[in-house]
């Protein structure tokens, strides 16, 4: 499976989470979070990303996250298990950049918001002797070792889950981060019946909903065509 297809299966099946990607094409990390979020983003609400590296059972595992502070106590987190060699070299790759772009997604698999985002230069290098050597780090099948470490991962970052099995504590890293230039992106659909206009910044968040259920609606029953967004 190629890399762009595995990126797009997981954002389409995966409730929340984050991709560091790197190719040919240019540096991005893409991020999948609730509409709520992304809105509390756009107010200027903080974030964080966390990397980890589990050395238990000689494995080398490293890990992502992302802290978004929309509610001081029960902030988001999104932790993810790195598990394949071009996710390993896109952090190392990102890391050495003086920015990135940033594209939020959210509950409908629809790319909201674009912005910039810096990282200052102790917290990249911190980042990189974390991981180290990116060809080095685990790559394979998630399975019930990846599924312990990931137990891990969350245990280390303070994150009450009903654990089946004892966590171990593993170093990570949390990096504060700032994300300028946000821009909008205007999203159309058209269906058969009805076509829609979505953008995150619309108050009246019932017509969103109502809208973005429409476009559901319409992608089970019959075609509904997506155009480029505009910015």
């Amino acid at each position: 499976m190629y890399k762009h297809e595995r990126i797009f299966r997981e954002l389409q099946h995966e409730s929340a989470g984050i991709w560091y990607i790197s190719d040919e094409y240019g540096s991005k990390i893409m991020v999948k979070v609730p509409s709520a979020s992304i809105k509390a983003l756009l107010k200027g609400c903080s974030i964080e990303f966390v990397f980890g590296r589990d050395k238990n059972q000689n494995l080398n595992i490293s890990h992502t996250g992302l802290r978004i502070y929309d509610d001081q106590v029960h902030y988001l987190s999104i932790c993810n298990v790195q598990r394949f060699l071009d996710e390993h070299l896109s952090i190392a790759k990102i890391m050495h950049l003086e920015q990135v772009e940033i594209h939020f997604y959210h509950e409908i698999n629809v790319c909201q918001v674009l912005g910039m985002v810096t990282f200052n230069i102790r917290d990249k290098h911190d980042v990189h002797s974390l991981l180290g050597n990116p060809k080095t780090l685990y790559k394979g099948d998630f399975d019930n070792i990846l599924r312990q470490s990931l137990d891990n991962f969350q245990f280390s970052l303070g994150i009450n889950y009903s654990f089946s099995l004892t966590p171990k504590p593993i170093e990570i890293l949390v990096v504060c981060a700032s994300i300028r230039n946000w821009q909008i992106v205007q999203n159309k659909f058209f269906g058969i019946n009805e076509d829609a206009e979505i953008k995150i910044s619309e108050l009246f968040e019932g017509k969103t909903l109502e809208l973005e259920a429409m476009v559901l609606m319409e992608s089970l029953f019959s075609e509904c065509v997506w155009r480029s967004p505009q910015i």
